[in-house]
């Protein structure tokens, strides 16, 4: 009798483990379902320069913006440029940041006033971002990924 108990509880074991065990075409499927979970667009870290290194990444991201936008007013506020009409506009500047950190401009158009006023000014907006120091790029999942930005540069004459 204790044979049979024993034979019987062998067999339920034996056959139950099998269910306990991930087979690799289970463990391949929760790889893929988990990797289509990943929000692809959202960091986890945004891009740093050195002086943007401590709080929160809402704040850490407007230091980055705010850093940007000042060294590039900054070498707007030095030239002096003489314009025609009065320019009130804002340019949308597309900024890719890559995994490395290395910051470029994308392709954008010039409002139309400032193109016929102020032709050059793209060059030396591109001479300008090639002046920022590199920065750290931004981190999902603890991998460097690039990320891009639109940042609003106000523009006016008076």
């Amino acid at each position: 009798m204790k044979t049979v108990y024993f034979g019987v509880v062998l067999v339920l074991c034996c056959y139950s483990c099998k269910n306990f065990v991930l087979k690799k075409d289970q463990k391949e499927d929760i790889l893929k379902e988990e990797w289509n979970n990943i929000d692809t667009h959202a960091v986890e870290e945004p891009p740093l320069f050195e002086n943007c290194n401590t709080g929160i990444a809402s704040e850490l991201e407007l230091c980055f913006q705010k850093t940007i936008i000042e060294h590039v007013q900054q070498v707007v506020s030095q030239r002096t440029i003489v314009v025609q009409d009065d320019v009130k506009d804002t340019l949308w500047l597309p900024i890719h940041i890559d995994k490395e950190g290395v910051i470029t401009i994308t392709d954008y158009t010039l409002p139309k006033v400032l193109e016929a006023q102020f032709p050059e000014f793209k060059e030396v907006l591109m001479t300008q971002m090639a002046t920022l120091p590199k920065a750290k790029a931004a981190h999902s999942r603890g991998v460097s990924v690039a990320t891009q930005y639109r940042l609003p540069i106000v523009l006016r004459s008076e």
